[in-house]
């Protein structure tokens, strides 16, 4: 990662130095990076993701079929802290947001103004949805996925993943081992 500015990063040390908010600025002090570069680091952060997201995105195991099974049956929004560049990306090769009835992306809660916890994007989902917050469930990986869901005053469903603090699985009001997980408890409540 990031080769064309002189600083490589392997998986180990990405896992290791992974964070939610994930700021360049954070990174850069990590890896002794002078903070003069910002810009020209930013730049080619951004050509790498754009270019590993339109060559390497794949589904999350059970993702797809879960989407395809509720697909027409309850409102689904899908709300990320990731930009549109990234997600439109990610949907020239899966296809992906077809599934969803609206897609809240950072672009559209003001850039750094609303990162979670704050609730900002999900209710603007729940809002173009026309669903009131309590009967939405918020399904996500990280502590601030719950945090941010309880304040906006709905459920939150947790998947265990890579990057999965043992506080989001406690603090959920459920937590499944994957998204194949999920998708049987939905099946079975959704019958």
């Amino acid at each position: 990662m990031l080769p064309a500015g002189g600083v490589e990063i392997t998986p180990e040390q990405f896992k290791a130095a992974y964070t939610p908010t994930g700021q360049l600025s954070i990174w850069m002090t990590r890896f002794g990076i002078d903070p003069s570069r910002s810009e020209e680091m930013r730049s080619i952060r951004d050509t790498d993701y754009v270019d590993l997201l339109r060559n390497h995105a794949c589904w999350f195991g059970g993702a797809q079929a879960l989407l395809e099974s509720l697909l027409g049956k309850i409102s689904l929004g899908l709300v990320t802290g990731s930009w549109k560049i990234y997600v439109d990306e990610v949907d020239a090769r899966l296809n992906f947001l077809r599934y969803f009835d609206t897609v809240v992306t950072e672009d559209r809660m003001g850039g750094a103004g609303f990162p979670k916890p704050h609730p900002h994007g999900l209710l603007l989902a729940t809002k173009e949805l026309g669903v009131a917050p309590k009967h939405c469930v918020y399904i996500g990986d990280m502590t601030t996925d719950v945090e941010c869901a309880h304040r906006a005053g709905m459920q939150s469903f947790i998947i265990n993943g890579t990057f999965t603090a043992k506080e989001a699985l406690q603090q959920s009001d459920r937590s499944f081992a994957s998204l194949r997980e999920l998708h049987a408890a939905l099946r079975q409540e959704l019958s």
